[in-house]
């Protein structure tokens, strides 16, 4: 017989969560099969999805030019960015309407 302490532990422990659906091994690889391919297919219509946010970095790789061409556009021309945690994120569509707005500088 169970004591009063081996019962409240029991029920005080975590139960494993029932998975809200199942998928057998065939659907699932059917699923990620036609996501790759839906990717790729925008991919190579160009329509491949642009992140929101990216980080100087990824922005400059982006434009072809250096992360610290990023930085001076960001401090002295006002290139729009994010202040995020300890670092500024740039947004590649407010970024590019930017430039085009300012034509050739």
């Amino acid at each position: 017989m169970k004591t009063r302490h081996q019962i409240a532990d029991a029920e005080l422990r975590p139960q494993p969560a029932q998975p809200a659906w199942m998928l057998t091994a065939d659907e699932l690889d059917a699923r990620i099969q036609a996501a790759m391919a839906a990717a790729l297919e925008a991919h190579d219509a160009g329509r491949a999805p642009v992140p929101e946010y990216v980080s100087g970095e990824e922005m400059g790789h982006l434009l072809g030019v250096s992360r610290s061409t990023i930085h001076k556009m960001r401090v002295h021309d006002g290139c729009p960015a994010v202040k995020i945690a300890d670092g500024y994120r740039f947004s590649p569509t407010r970024v590019i309407a930017w430039l085009e707005a300012r034509g050739s500088k």
